[in-house]
């Protein structure tokens, strides 16, 4: 049996399973199969966030279920940025010397799978929660229909979950209901004297909810708030 046809045999049991920690297990112990020596599965903070309060499992011979075994992990690790932009599984090398791209999660990682190769599987999936699955291990498949596989059955674990009511609906930092709709009205080019008419509010609100969006995003100025507000999920065009 090929590695497509195992996981989608393994989907269409998960969707008749009803129990958070039975799925999560049952996904763990797949990707153990598939070469996996540890494993993470957990949502992106936002900016200046913290990793662990957003960590759904994480597994390998060492940490268990651990959470506080991955140290203190901020949003602006480099792993977890490049896992917001990515579209596709990707190998993360942690040879990197890149500054802006240095990860001490990949750190932790590597030394919890006693292995140097990370295979990120973004979820694209438009659920409450910007979702990742990390998997160490040095055989983990490399084959572009493997990771394709590997990349569905995660897409699938993060919509059942959330399906189940077993994703958290916030994370510390998002925008407001109402931050979002004047980001979204900005973004298809209104002007403040727009929105404000749009949505019954004064322009001087609307500059307070742009200027209260940058802070949270860590923006400098318009542009970089909406690109960072799509960056994170908190608006979609």
């Amino acid at each position: 049996m090929t590695i497509e046809s195992e996981i989608y045999a393994e989907v269409q049991k998960l969707q008749l399973t009803e129990d958070r920690e039975e799925i999560i297990d049952r996904l763990i112990e797949c990707f153990r199969q598939f070469g996996a020596q540890a494993v993470v599965i957990t949502g992106i903070p936002m900016p200046h966030g913290m990793l662990d309060p957003l960590i759904i499992r994480a597994w390998s011979l060492t940490i268990s279920r651990d959470r506080s075994a991955l140290g203190p992990v901020r949003s602006e690790d480099g792993l977890l940025q490049r896992c917001l932009v990515a579209r596709k599984p990707f190998f993360w090398a942690d040879e990197r010397t890149d500054q802006d791209e240095t990860s001490s999660l990949a750190s932790v990682l590597t030394q919890a799978g006693t292995s140097r190769k990370i295979l990120a599987l973004p979820s694209v999936e438009p659920t409450a929660i910007q979702g990742v699955v990390l998997l160490v291990g040095s055989d983990l498949p490399e084959d572009c229909m493997d990771l394709r596989a590997l990349h569905f059955l995660t897409g699938h674990l993060f919509r059942r979950l959330a399906e189940l009511g077993a994703l958290s609906n916030n994370r510390p930092g998002e925008l407001s209901t109402r931050e979002r709709r004047v980001l979204e009205l900005t973004a298809r080019g209104k002007t403040a004297a727009d929105i404000a008419d749009l949505l019954s509010i004064s322009q001087r609100t609307v500059h307070a909810h742009l200027q209260n969006a940058s802070g949270k995003l860590d923006a400098s100025n318009k542009t970089q708030t909406v690109v960072e507000a799509i960056r994170y999920g908190q608006i979609v065009l």
